[in-house]
């Protein structure tokens, strides 16, 4: 196996076609929320930054929210269900439930409309 390249990487989180399995979802999604906190701490951290760190904090949240939400659409894509179920992620107190049971829920065996088995196959 060899490294991404960054086509690949900007395919993963940025293109909300195909399937993932529950290995894949898990460590994007965890990724993606490292980052974020990482740069909220470094922001939290450097008060004489104020301004720089609020706008690093907007150009990041942005394109973290989209990553987010395709990486999420395509775990649902991988049980059999409309990429629109992201919506619920939006919802207060359900959302993280949501995200959460999306790397519990296993996904499809066999090929399905939105594609064939990921992969690193069903997990």
């Amino acid at each position: 196996m060899r490294p991404a390249g960054m086509r690949q990487f900007v395919t993963f989180f940025f293109r909300p076609r195909g399937r993932i399995g529950r290995t894949e979802y898990f460590l994007g999604a965890a990724f993606i929320h490292a980052v974020n906190l990482a740069i909220v701490s470094f922001a939290l951290n450097h008060p004489e930054i104020e301004s720089i760190g609020i706008a690093l904090l907007w150009s990041i949240a942005l394109p973290s929210l989209a990553g987010v939400l395709v990486v999420m659409a395509k775990r649902c894509h991988d049980i059999g269900l409309p990429g629109s179920f992201v919506l619920l992620a939006i919802v207060p107190g359900v959302g993280i439930l949501w995200e959460i049971a999306l790397v519990f829920i296993p996904g499809s065996a066999g090929p399905n409309r939105y594609g064939t088995v990921p992969l690193l196959g069903p997990d």
